[in-house]
């Protein structure tokens, strides 16, 4: 059965005020703003690709420009009351906003990875040095030689990630996806147990669950 998660804005505002949103929306346009790569249109449109945006509660200033899907990926870490220490890798992980935000919830073990085809990478450590957060923008080995329990894919067709993400996925217990960019094919050895409509798809490993609180 899957669940149709709804977010709780109440919950999201206390510890994402809006004033700290507000200033995490400005530095993620003045970080990408004058982007000349072939996805400056792409960029400049991908928060409101798909109708994410729209599947936002009302009334709600976006926490995130660039991918609607963060917002529920954060009221999904908050709702399910996991441990600290559990592992999370971000791939793409693009600015690194996502990490910081995981970071701001109290998370001590995010990593993310990006190959750098659609932002520079020196725009991401700009970024993350802001939220004191570099540490966690990592390469690809060395996010497939820790345990990562929690994969987010996000802002990216699945497929594209493949195969370089499948070590990554194989040690999973849970991949969290935009649904803008869905598997094609079922994830093996994975079962889809929630969904925000518009937003987000949640897959479990079959037989597994991460600890709570």
């Amino acid at each position: 059965m899957v669940t149709e998660y709804r977010i709780n804005v109440s919950r999201l505002d206390a510890v994402f005020p809006l004033a700290w949103r507000q200033k995490m929306s400005d530095d993620i346009l003045r970080a990408v703003a004058g982007i000349t790569s072939g996805f400056e249109i792409y960029w400049s449109h991908l928060g409101h690709a798909f109708g994410r945006h729209e599947a936002l509660p009302k009334g709600w200033t976006i926490l995130d420009d660039l991918a609607a899907p963060n917002v529920a990926v954060l009221d999904w870490f908050l709702e399910q009351g996991l441990d600290k220490d559990v592992g999370i890798a971000d791939i793409p992980c693009g600015l690194g906003n996502l990490m910081v935000c995981l970071r701001r919830l109290g998370f001590c073990n995010v990593w993310g990875y990006d190959n750098w085809a659609q932002i520079e990478r020196e725009r991401a450590v700009a970024f993350l040095q802001q939220y004191q957060a570099l540490g966690s923008l990592v390469d690809l080995p060395t996010i497939i030689a820790k345990a990562i329990d929690i994969l987010c894919v996000i802002g990216l067709p699945f497929e594209w990630l493949l195969p370089d993400i499948q070590p990554v996925i194989d040690k999973a217990q849970y991949v969290l996806v935009d649904t803008g960019y869905l598997p094609k094919e079922p994830l093996v050895g994975f079962e889809e147990i929630g969904r925000y409509p518009g937003l987000l798809a949640v897959y479990r490993a079959k037989g597994n669950a991460c600890s709570s609180r």
